[in-house]
């Protein structure tokens, strides 16, 4: 699955999420016992992307064929319910972020860089102005790194990606 786990507390118990090569597993870590398991099968395997916890819910995102999804955690963090899926923010790998109710990320089939609202599973707004690729954030600006290796610093609207400056990054430099 090439993920990398996290762990947070959920009514303060602590628990590990990681995404295997076809499924999402939520993990008690003082005794490593397993609380839950939601099937997450892509086309090749391969879910590289980290979950994030956002207010009581897992945020799970893959590419190759299978998109995003959230999970509501019960009280006490042994069990999870599907609460959407969303096929078109399909991150393949470079991971996504999470600013308010909104996920930031590029798609993999859907190539264009995607604004998700995660309390309805909806896209708000798509671009295609930069190449899919890697994002992290500051918590108010996107610094996107495209396949084409360049490097955009991104403002996040309301309705749209408004692209503040971009440098390329030279290769072996």
């Amino acid at each position: 699955g090439y993920c990398s786990p996290v762990m947070f507390k959920h009514n303060n118990k602590d628990i590990l999420v990681s995404m295997l090569s076809k499924s999402i597993i939520g993990i008690n870590p003082s005794d490593g016992k397993l609380l839950w398991r939601q099937a997450h099968p892509t086309d090749y395997g391969v879910n590289p992307n980290t979950p994030i916890y956002h207010k009581g819910t897992i945020i799970y995102f893959s590419g190759y064929g299978q998109g995003a999804g959230i999970l509501k955690l019960s009280e006490d963090g042994t069990s999870v319910k599907l609460t959407w899926e969303n096929k078109k923010f399909d991150n393949q790998m470079g991971g996504a972020v999470l600013l308010g109710d909104n996920l930031y990320g590029s798609g993999h089939k859907s190539k264009d860089w995607h604004c998700l609202d995660v309390n309805a599973g909806k896209i708000i707004y798509s671009s295609g102005e930069l190449k899919q690729g890697c994002i992290i954030s500051d918590g108010k600006m996107l610094y996107c790194y495209s396949e084409n290796g360049k490097v955009s610093l991104v403002k996040p609207e309301a309705d749209k990606f408004v692209v503040k400056g971009t440098v390329a990054i030279k290769e072996g430099k």
